[in-house]
């Protein structure tokens, strides 16, 4: 089969050989160096580390066994049954240190509000394991995932607030490999506080995170540490790039609330999770 790139994440590099590490239907990862790659279906999430093609409909990855080999030379991939045609597919790059978000203005704080609630609602309305207000404000009945990411959370926000990078290890043990599914909750969470490190600019605090964040990630899978590694170098996926960014300049309500929408759907509860990490880092930084 011959199919054509759509994307390309900025860390996909222009010859590589790899094998593959674990198929599912809309995605095949493929271990690189000490990392993953991972092929998408077309209606999937670009990611720094991706290459999403043009897949037709009823499409599917799980065809293909660990251990495959993976060769890329020049614009061509190749795997056993498929080529990848990478000649016309554009570059993902996640700029996060360029976000700049204005708190004073009262569209950011309008904004700010709209996607907490709506959030909190959809979580609720699923009945998630965690839930973005219950992090900062555990109750009675609050899952024990989310008691104890929140925890973490705060601990690792009044880290960033005084810039103590000594008391890292803690919070950090606490979230990495916290839940269950292929990416854990405390992982998804731990890569939107990255994003929200970004927006509310602890870019002084952010290598001391990210080097503790690697150096702990082997707690967890390695689908969920490829995710953390680019998280803690300011890449992640479009759709929780784009989340980011319509916040910092809400304009448009609708483009806002498209983008939580679209951000939001990635996973089983992924999208919601780093969502919810992205947005306790803002509403807890109004505080100090």
């Amino acid at each position: 089969m011959n199919l054509e790139a759509l994307c390309l994440g900025e860390f996909v590099p222009q010859t590589f050989a790899a094998r593959a590490h674990s198929a599912f239907r809309s995605a095949l990862n493929l271990r690189y160096e000490d990392t993953l790659l991972t092929l998408t279906a077309a209606d999937q999430d670009d990611l720094p580390q991706g290459i999403r093609l043009a897949t037709p409909a009823g499409f599917s990855f799980e065809n293909f066994k660990v251990g495959d080999l993976a060769l890329c030379e020049g614009d061509t991939l190749r795997l056993p049954a498929l080529t990848v045609n990478l000649r016309r597919a554009s570059r993902w790059i996640s700029n996060l240190s360029a976000l700049q978000a204005d708190f004073s203005s009262d569209s950011f704080s309008q904004a700010q509000a709209v996607v907490w609630q709506t959030l909190n609602q959809r979580q609720r309305a699923l009945g998630a394991d965690v839930v973005a207000d219950e992090l900062l404000h555990p109750r009675e009945n609050t899952s024990l995932v989310c008691k104890r990411a929140g925890e973490a959370l705060r601990e690792l926000l009044a880290c960033a607030q005084t810039g103590d990078t000594s008391n890292l290890t803690s919070p950090l043990k606490k979230l990495i490999g916290l839940g269950a599914g292929l990416t854990p909750s405390g992982d998804d969470l731990l890569v939107g506080f990255f994003v929200g490190m970004y927006i509310v600019d602890r870019s002084s605090f952010l290598p001391a995170l990210a080097d503790e964040t690697n150096r702990l990630s082997f707690a967890t899978n390695a689908v969920s540490r490829a995710y953390l590694f680019h998280a803690s170098r300011g890449r992640v996926s479009r759709r929780l790039a784009t989340l980011a960014e319509a916040l910092c300049n809400p304009a448009r309500p609708a483009d806002l609330l498209a983008a939580f929408q679209s951000a939001a759907q990635t996973g089983h509860s992924s999208g919601m999770d780093a969502i919810s990490g992205m947005m306790a880092v803002i509403t807890l930084s109004f505080r100090y």
